[in-house]
């Protein structure tokens, strides 16, 4: 069996996704949290899409996400978000989440930024009304 407990790992981002003033297309989506030094929509998207800066000289990373091998940016990290839910029983709107990092221009930083993306089902873009948690970290050798 698996002791989890032993097993290292580096936080990078920890926080919440949410709008301060309504779900609005286009309206302002603030980040509270830790790892994440600014949020904007994604040009051209209105609603559902949010791209994250990592914060430069984050613990170990230097402020990004070091490159791997494949089309995963670094096989060992790990990103989980958990769209919050209203009402009783508290039901969310985001039926998928999707997550990608964009690597950096600079040779060798790997990714500074992530982008979100949340959609409903039927499958459409969609900004959650109780926002989103989000957490990243890194197992470096899990």
């Amino acid at each position: 069996m698996t002791d989890y407990a032993a097993v290292p790992f580096q936080p990078i981002v920890q926080g919440v996704i949410s709008f301060p003033l309504g779900v609005a297309p286009g309206s302002p989506v603030v980040f509270d949290g830790e790892g994440v030094s600014g949020i904007a929509r994604v040009v051209g998207f209105p609603t559902g899409a949010y791209v994250l800066n990592l914060d430069e000289g984050l613990p170990g990373n230097a402020g990004a996400v070091e490159p791997g091998a494949g089309p995963v940016v670094n096989p060992h990290v790990r990103t989980m978000i958990t769209a919050r839910g209203t009402g009783v029983p508290p039901v969310s709107l985001v039926a998928t989440s999707a997550v990608l990092y964009l690597l950096s221009p600079v040779a060798g930083v790997g990714a500074d930024q992530i982008v979100v993306v949340t959609e409903t089902f039927p499958l459409a873009l969609v900004d959650n009304p109780a926002g989103l948690e989000i957490i990243v970290w890194v197992v470096p050798n899990g």
